[in-house]
């Protein structure tokens, strides 16, 4: 049994933060914490402004979601720099040095 994951097309409709959890992978609480920091755009649908939120996320906000968290290439590691011989840094100091504070 093998799972797919659907693609989204624009205008496909609204998701709720379960689906777009279960799509991401991702725990609900996650998902509303991307709404609330402003990351994942969703529509309020609830009757009231003051009321419990009910959110509601678009086809084209989490296709844009998607794009900016896609991970590009994996930048090459810089190497590091060879250690200078007959040097010792102990706390800081040079070991040339000789002071005995």
């Amino acid at each position: 049994m093998s799972i797919t994951r659907n693609k989204l097309q624009p205008n496909q409709g609204a998701f709720s933060p379960n689906q777009v959890a279960h799509r991401l992978s991702v725990g609900v609480h996650t998902v509303l914490a991307w709404i609330a920091s402003g990351e994942l755009r969703a529509l309020n649908t609830a009757r009231k402004a003051t009321g419990r939120p009910r959110w509601k996320i678009t086809s084209e906000a989490l296709v844009s979601f998607e794009a900016k968290r896609t991970v590009g290439p994996v930048p090459r590691a810089t190497r590091r720099r060879r250690r200078i011989s007959g040097y010792t840094d102990y706390f800081g100091k040079s070991a040339c040095h000789s002071s005995p504070w």
